[in-house]
């Protein structure tokens, strides 16, 4: 019993027969047998050939994404300005500030840049400020011969807010974001890109 191939000997078991000199019985199980093995390689065969084929493919349209692809990688969307002074601060400008509005040096944040007539910026703020509603306020001064000009004002409201400002003309512009909130205490995150 024990030299009988485990397949075999499984079938007999289920037919519910001890094992006896039948011919024909021993032919139909181990024909059964063999049905079940040559099924068992088929399925593999096929899942093997079904794996290679979606490989295949998945790595055609890898190929085809990237050839199409018409950004080169690494750069960002926006435009990089370097900086001509080390008074002026260079584009795209993006970080944490700390925030204290209860003092009045702690509730204003300024940043300095030199910008052309046409380009357009992006100043993005996310500020946690609980108080969901006007958090403060973005002014934007053009420095002629050290006199600042207001050009621009925006809200500055809890949570992410993005503004776009179109530089009216070339020259020194200051973005001076004050908090209003004497309560607030906390980290704000600030970017300005230039998009245009």
């Amino acid at each position: 019993m024990r030299n009988i191939d485990p397949l075999i000997r499984r079938e007999f078991e289920r037919l519910g027969i001890n094992i006896v000199e039948n011919d024909s019985l021993a032919d139909l199980v181990i024909s059964k047998v063999k049905y079940q093995r040559i099924k068992r390689i088929s399925f593999i065969a096929l899942g093997i050939l079904a794996l290679a084929f979606s490989t295949f493919l998945l790595l055609q349209i890898a190929g085809t994404t990237k050839s199409s692809n018409t950004f080169p990688a690494g750069n960002s969307l926006s435009f990089n300005q370097e900086s001509s002074s080390p008074d002026f601060l260079p584009l795209p400008q993006a970080g944490y500030r700390d925030i204290n509005a209860s003092s009045k040096e702690g509730s204003t944040i300024a940043y300095t840049f030199q910008l052309k007539q046409g380009w357009i910026i992006q100043e993005i703020t996310d500020n946690p400020d609980p108080i969901m509603g006007e958090a403060g306020k973005i002014e934007i001064f053009k420095i002629d011969e050290d006199v600042p000009r207001l050009v621009q004002q925006y809200s500055m409201s809890s949570r992410t807010q993005i503004n776009e400002f179109g530089v009216p003309e070339d020259g020194i512009y200051k973005f001076v974001l004050t908090f209003t909130n004497p309560n607030f205490k906390g980290r704000v995150r600030v970017a300005f890109v230039r998009s245009l």
